[in-house]
């Protein structure tokens, strides 16, 4: 169709008899030519459409949070304790308020006092009664929990679902062997419980 073109283009400029009629008759057909183009183009051009939409699309986090709730002797306030007694046992829950599962974690930090060296910490969990070790963990050193670095499982289950409550049971011990230097002094830590998402 475009050589069509430039062939009844290329006629215009060359001369001939009684010309101006002739004239006329090759631009009308040029003038016919590009329209038919022109239509053929916007006709092919043309197509069939519809469309129809998803509304509302939303992206939520989950909420990963523990609740720590002070049950029975928390903070421990054991005192007066001999070497190799056992203090009062400490119960706190540890509540998964979020809406996913979670791994729950003990450590301890800011560990001061020259009893410190001596004084261990037994920890389980109970299913009900905030006083007894339905499942033991163990015994350990205070250093052994101190920094995130060295936190410690404590969740009744592996993970802990949403809306479960992990009632961890903790008992402070001095150790038999503590000297006689450290009559009449303290220990005192802080606890900070951890939750993470299963991996």
């Amino acid at each position: 169709m475009i050589a069509g073109f430039f062939v009844l283009v290329s006629t215009l400029f060359l001369p001939r008899k009684g010309g101006e009629n002739q004239m006329k008759k090759l631009l009308a057909s040029v003038l016919t030519l590009l329209a038919v183009s022109a239509a053929v183009t916007a006709a092919t051009a043309a197509v069939f459409n519809d469309k129809d939409q998803v509304l509302g699309n939303t992206v939520t986090s989950v909420k990963l949070t523990i609740d720590a709730r002070e049950v029975v002797n928390k903070p421990l306030n054991d005192l007066l304790l001999l070497p190799g007694e056992w203090g009062d046992p400490g119960t706190v829950d540890l509540y998964n308020d979020g809406n996913v599962a979670q791994r729950q974690f003990m450590y301890i930090e800011n560990i001061s006092g020259d009893l410190c060296d001596y004084v261990q910490l037994k920890l389980g969990y109970s299913w009900v009664d905030p006083n007894d070790f339905d499942v033991t963990f163990g015994t350990y050193n205070l250093s052994d929990l101190e920094g995130e670095a060295n936190k410690m499982y404590v969740g009744r289950s592996d993970p802990v679902g949403a809306n479960i409550t992990t009632r961890l049971v903790q008992q402070p011990y001095l150790l038999v062997a503590t000297p006689n230097e450290v009559q009449n002094s303290t220990c005192t830590w802080d606890e900070v419980f951890l939750a993470e998402q299963p991996l």
